[in-house]
């Protein structure tokens, strides 16, 4: 009714931003890694994968942070993401 988001995916999350995203009460999903040994998913796979494990949590709204920009192709790849996602 408010417009609120409950859930969240965030890219290029670094450890300075982890610590304050933690602390929201929704479920995060973040993509970054500070070491070599990190594994990382490109960005249309991770945006896939996002939205579908907080589907699966239960979220109905997802909030969005990230520097793309909305002309961006991988932005249009998670809408379509999102839009299967029901």
């Amino acid at each position: 009714q408010d417009h609120a988001i409950n859930g969240l995916i965030a890219t290029a999350s670094d450890s300075r931003h982890g610590k304050w995203l933690s602390k929201l009460p929704i479920p995060v999903a973040t993509l970054g890694g500070t070491s070599d040994t990190s594994v990382h998913l490109d960005l249309a796979q991770f945006f896939s994968t996002a939205i579908r494990v907080l589907k699966d949590r239960g979220v109905k709204k997802i909030g969005l942070i990230t520097s793309l920009r909305g002309t961006h192709p991988i932005l249009k790849s998670a809408a379509k993401s999102a839009e299967e996602a029901g």
